[in-house]
């Protein structure tokens, strides 16, 4: 699971967590690189939250997460 819904400000303040929900290459490029790390049958999921200020990116971030290979887009409310 890449988790990009955390709302810690320790997380978030080193660039992880929900930050990424900013930037949909970076959650491709870590998408990715867990698909590419872990056996087929295995899922590779990405977790995002609402109520973060990332609403236009939406569209952006799923097609990131397909484009990757991730088997699941959770949406945390």
């Amino acid at each position: 699971d890449l988790n990009c819904g955390c709302p810690s400000k320790t997380v978030n303040g080193s660039g992880g967590g929900a930050t990424l929900l900013k930037d949909p290459e970076l959650i491709y490029q870590g998408a990715k690189a867990m698909r590419e790390a872990v056996p087929a049958h295995l899922p590779v999921s990405v977790k995002v939250r609402l109520g973060w200020d990332s609403g236009e990116k939406k569209f952006e971030i799923a097609d990131a997460v397909q484009q990757a290979g991730a088997t699941e887009l959770v949406v945390h409310g």
